[in-house]
């Protein structure tokens, strides 16, 4: 028969409230941070479903950003294309009213004046930039100004086909 000590059951006691306090610790942490599984080896089999799942959650999270940047994107393209379509009907005008034989030479230096404005206008839509200063009618040129005014005033295109 063994007997059992004072000092035995004083330790037996002294363990059994440590592991009580580790375990304790260790739901209190778990309650604070809201997760059940705090490192992989609580839970090995948990651990990497969380880290699948969280390589899951990035990749929808760049998939999110990115919609979002192309949607401002393409507001951004069709505001542009409105204002071009906008200065387009106003040089239609402008070549309509000119080719009347009623006007004067001064009219005619103000009708080509105001149709040399609206190129200019159109040139600077053209080259619009995003907000982190790509050019938005480059292709996949975005650091090239996709339309440059040549020697004899035309415009020749510097972009490409990529999207």
């Amino acid at each position: 028969m063994m007997r059992v000590t004072t000092a035995q059951q004083y330790n037996t006691s002294i363990d059994n409230m440590q592991r009580s306090n580790v375990s304790i610790d260790k739901l209190q942490q778990q309650i604070s941070s809201g997760k059940r599984v705090l490192k992989p080896s609580d839970d090995p089999v948990a651990a990497a479903q969380i880290l699948k799942l969280e390589r899951e959650l990035a990749q929808y999270d760049k998939y999110d950003l990115n919609i979002k940047v192309t949607d401002r994107r393409l507001t951004l393209q069709e505001s542009i294309m409105d204002s071009m379509r906008t200065s387009l009907v106003r040089i239609k005008e402008l070549i309509i009213q000119g080719s009347t034989g009623t006007l004067s030479d001064s009219d005619r230096a103000s009708i080509a004046n105001n149709m040399r404005t609206e190129a200019d206008f159109m040139a600077g839509l053209m080259n619009s930039q995003d907000s982190q200063g790509e050019y938005i009618f480059a292709g996949s040129k975005g650091e090239t100004k996709p339309y440059q005014v040549q020697a004899d005033g035309s415009y020749a295109y510097q972009g490409d086909e990529g999207q």
